[in-house]
């Protein structure tokens, strides 16, 4: 809106928060430099936890040499091996650049996987069943919304149901 009525001029826009949280972009380079952030929702919020979580976890597959799969879950549609193809294609370059951006080069491989799953928030448990998974990290904002409230977070729910042990992240406070 403040560009639409011309009191903001696009030119200044350095990068969208997405950008810098995935590490394609700097940000800030002094105290002088102002960020403008707009939540509309929590997905960055998830984004940053998701991050953390990846990277804890790929200190724990170099020193344990395990392996370590950096995981999508989508819900399936109807099961079909082409849905589940189009959802690879087009959630696949995402999880990459996500994953690129998170994991520093340390010579483990991540195995990418968008994952279709069968059941509401059960996605990561299923996966991790399916691959006999020993740990499952996932990020966590580390408080609660409504939804949250009424139906519990998908960490609390990894924690209640899974099979192997779980590591929830919580990124640090800034």
């Amino acid at each position: 809106v403040p560009i639409r009525k011309g009191l903001f001029a696009a030119a200044r826009i350095h990068a969208e928060l997405g950008e810098v949280l995935a590490g394609k972009v700097g940000g800030r380079a002094s105290a002088g430099e102002v960020t403008l952030f707009k939540s509309v929702g929590v997905a960055v919020q998830d984004l940053a936890a998701a991050s953390c979580a990846l990277a804890r976890a790929e200190a724990v597959a170099r020193r344990d040499a395990a392996r370590l799969y950096a995981v999508h879950v989508v819900p399936s549609i109807d099961g079909s091996r082409e849905t589940q193809a189009r959802l690879a294609a087009e959630f696949g370059p995402v999880l990459d650049e996500f994953v690129a951006g998170s994991v520093p080069a340390s010579g483990i491989g991540v195995r990418r996987e968008v994952f279709p799953y069968t059941g509401h928030r059960s996605g990561l448990i299923e996966f991790c069943a399916v691959v006999d998974a020993d740990l499952l990290a996932i990020g966590t904002r580390g408080r609660g919304n409504l939804r949250e409230t009424l139906l519990g977070s998908t960490a609390e729910k990894a924690l209640e149901h899974s099979t192997c042990a779980v590591l929830a992240v919580k990124p640090p406070v800034t």
